[in-house]
């Protein structure tokens, strides 16, 4: 069937990111088969945005691969920063030639033939430079949404009318200062000096004591700005919060997400029914849609993975499962992207083993495990049969099995999502962006997950909106750890189980027929591609 309409997908260069998209493009093209999607992506992406759409397009769905492309635009395959600037100064220009139905050239050699022009670009709201810069581009003549695969509530605190984005211009209206000095008023505490880009602003709202503004955020229990900063146990956090931040200074400000003409969410009212609804009357004078979760049968997950990595975790499950029987394991990933750069991974690890909880340790994909893991607790680990450690995990391999018990996470939007999708609690360590504010709608709102709170340094230790005052010593992890292990593995944690359970239940029915999900996709097709 030739291709009447056409999306263009930017993603930011960032795999939890990239990930939630796909299966919303799949479920796009299986629904229409006359729409053609186009990611363009750098370096790395490219193989693994590919292996993500075959896990997909199998057996009857084969058909389909033709209808998802993925375009390398750059060989660049350096740091996470650096990629963002590549996406940055290269996409206009591609997006540009596609606007002119020019082929499609990728750095593996292959030639995309001409398609028709895009009918929607839809842009990551972490890239939203690149958005107000495609929407005001005269060559690009085609609608501009923003896509969000994180928690809705980041994008309301930031630029919904009456929050972060109203205040500091508020502010910089009535004291004639700078919307970037403002929006470090609005935030902190203590005054600073003289900033001058944004760079310098982030760099402050992450080094500097924020507030005690109470936020009441839609859908959200209330909480003190500082409860909803991330704890920079991060390498380079700082740093790395000040550049990336470049990137998204018209998000700040909030010109892409008002001036874009829609919004397209990975999320779901089942988690965030609050926020979603309060996004939609905030946006009904344009599209918005809520097309999530992003679930997969985990059969295929494991078969198109290597089966030998794969294999070792499934022994090992199954191994647990004969001698401890049903949810007995704790699962453990803080995902691709960043691991706790300090020794309380380590000392909570070792509490673990103390307790004689079986578990599964996925590895951080950089060299803090080897680097940093005390000789000692490498030993420990070695020689114990209660623990794996993997260097990958397939993890809803291993969230849907029996035995697993408790997810141990950071709180990534894309890791609740599937461990909710298979009724299984967790425990959260959030470490930065949307992580903290999943961890108080877990936590609070949908009793389904512990948030560890003595784990908090710096600002993190200011009481709490909910009356309590962590200490953050290590005596203090140690009780709290051994505490929420205690109840997690116990009756509490059977009632929320319980509670993780009922939500996957209707998390599996809203992409049934008559689902919610499926509802949405068809009137975003019907309302945007007829």
């Amino acid at each position: 069937m030739p291709f009447k309409y056409h999306i263009v997908f930017i993603c930011a260069p960032s795999w939890g990111h990239c990930r939630p998209s796909v299966p919303i493009s799949f479920k796009i093209v299986k629904e229409r088969p006359d729409i053609l999607v186009t990611y363009p992506v750098v370096g790395k992406f490219k193989e693994r945005m590919d292996r993500e759409i075959e896990r997909y397009c199998t057996g009857e769905n084969k058909i389909l691969r033709d209808n998802i492309r993925v375009v390398k635009i750059s060989e660049f395959d350096g740091g996470e920063l650096q990629s963002w600037d590549v996406v940055i100064s290269s996409l206009p220009q591609f997006v540009q030639k596609l606007c002119v139905c020019e082929p499609a050239t990728c750095f593996t050699g292959r030639t995309y033939p001409a398609v028709p022009k895009p009918n929607l670009v839809l842009v990551d709201f972490a890239l939203s430079t690149l958005g107000s810069k495609l929407l005001n581009d005269k060559q690009v003549d085609t609608r501009i949404w923003c896509w969000n695969p994180a928690s809705i509530s980041v994008i309301i605190y930031i630029a919904a009318p009456g929050h972060l984005a109203d205040q500091a211009r508020g502010l910089a209206e009535k004291t004639n200062k700078s919307v970037i000095r403002a929006i470090i008023d609005v935030n902190l505490s203590s005054p600073l000096l003289n900033p001058s880009n944004i760079s310098y602003v982030i760099l402050q709202l992450a080094a500097n004591t924020p507030n005690d503004k109470v936020l009441n955020l839609p859908g959200l229990p209330p909480a003190y700005v500082h409860e909803l900063r991330g704890e920079h146990h991060i390498p380079g956090a700082r740093e790395r919060w000040a550049g990336l931040v470049t990137q998204v200074t018209d998000l700040w400000e909030y010109s892409f997400i008002r001036q874009s003409h829609g919004l397209l969410m990975a999320n779901t009212p089942i988690i965030e029914e609050g926020g979603i609804n309060f996004a939609k009357k905030w946006l009904s004078d344009k599209g918005c849609y809520a097309l999530g979760p992003s679930m997969f049968p985990v059969d295929v997950e494991f078969q198109k993975e290597e089966s030998s990595r794969g294999q070792e975790a499934v022994t090992f499950l199954n191994k647990v499962y004969r001698t401890h029987g049903r949810h007995s394991l704790l699962y453990i990933s803080f995902g691709t992207s960043v691991f706790p750069n300090c020794d309380t991974p380590w000392q909570l690890i070792g509490i673990i083993l103390d307790m004689e909880i079986p578990f599964i340790f996925a590895m951080p994909h950089d060299d803090t495990y080897e680097n940093t893991l005390p000789p000692e607790l490498r030993n420990r680990l070695e020689s114990s049969e209660l623990a794996l450690v993997a260097k990958w995990a397939p993890q809803q391999t291993i969230l849907n099995h029996p035995v697993t018990g408790i997810f141990f996470t950071h709180g990534g939007q894309g890791g609740i999502t599937e461990s909710l999708s298979y009724g299984v609690p967790m425990i959260i360590w959030p470490l930065q962006a949307d992580q903290p504010y999943n961890a108080i709608n877990l936590t609070l709102n949908l009793k389904v997950a512990y948030q560890l709170l003595e784990v908090r340094i710096d600002h993190g230790l200011k009481p709490l909106y909910r009356g309590y005052k962590p200490k953050g010593t290590k005596e203090a992890i140690d009780t709290e750890f051994r505490q929420v292990l205690t109840d997690a593995f116990g009756s509490d944690g059977d009632t929320k189980r319980k509670s993780a359970f009922d939500i996957s239940k209707r998390l599996r029915k809203t992409w049934g027929e008559r689902g919610e999900a499926m509802v949405e996709l068809r009137r975003m097709l019907q309302e945007n591609f007829s």
